[in-house]
């Protein structure tokens, strides 16, 4: 009974995950930003999307998943 349960309770984290797999099967590059409820994209988040983007070779295919209760139009653009 306590494993249907914490399954239950997780299961919209299990199915995220097994999308993401998904995902990466088909497409090795996958970048996330999920954020919490009150975390908005803004022009500081772009700095780590940089980071990230350091490290993967010019011209190589990537997927960007984002996760965000909204924020800033064009930080999110760019």
């Amino acid at each position: 009974m306590w494993l249907d349960r914490r399954t239950s309770i997780n299961a919209p984290r299990y199915q995220r995950q097994t999308l993401i797999r998904d995902i990466e099967r088909d497409q090795p590059k996958l970048i996330c930003y999920v954020a919490g409820n009150k975390a908005a994209v803004n022009r500081i988040d772009t700095l780590g999307f940089v980071d990230m983007l350091h490290n993967i070779n010019p011209g190589d295919p990537i997927d960007l998943l984002l996760h965000t209760p909204g924020g800033d139009i064009d930080a999110a653009e760019s």
